[in-house]
Order: structure tokens, then sequence, then C-alpha cells
């Protein structure tokens, strides 16, 4: 299974996503997108509001698309346990 994110070049952080256009944030982690579709329509819509707002893209020459492949490694452990009742405090 693949994820996208979008990296800004100067200092590594990912964008939040978010409304997009000048109001983007960028953090360690940021946001996921599962489908490459999804980054390219954020980022249509980051232009677009960045246009209507008379302010500069965010990402236009600054940001990459990074893929990652995601791996499962091994299985710590299953899960017998049920959950717990709403209205008892040990499990059930």
């Amino acid at each position: 299974m693949n994820i996208y994110k979008i990296r800004r070049k100067s200092d590594g952080l990912f964008s939040e996503g978010g409304a997009g256009g000048p109001w983007v944030g960028f953090s360690k982690i940021g946001k996921s997108w599962h489908h490459l579709r999804h980054v390219v329509a954020h980022l249509k819509t980051a232009r677009i509001a960045s246009e209507y707002h008379k302010m500069p893209n965010p990402y236009l020459g600054t940001c990459d698309i990074v893929e990652f492949e995601l791996v499962e490694r091994a299985v710590i452990e299953s899960i017998h346990r049920k959950p717990i009742a709403p209205n008892k405090r040990r499990l059930v």
C-alpha cells in the first residue's frame, strides 16, 4: 500500500492539507493521502484559492510530492479481549 505526502523542499516539513490556498500549514507528520488523484485535487484547490484571494500559492515551486510504501513487517500481538462495557470498570 502506498501513501502520498506533500513535502516542502526548504525544511522537509509536510503539508497538513486543509482548505488549501495561502493558509496551508506544515508539520513533521503532515497529512497523508491514499491516492495520487487526491493530492492532485488538493493542489488544484490550493491554486484556485490562491488566485481567488490574490495570494501566492504555497506549493508552487517549493514542494515535492513524495510516495511512501507501507510494508507490514510482523504481527506483534493478536487482540483477543472484548471491549470494556460502558457501565463496568473491568473487562467483560
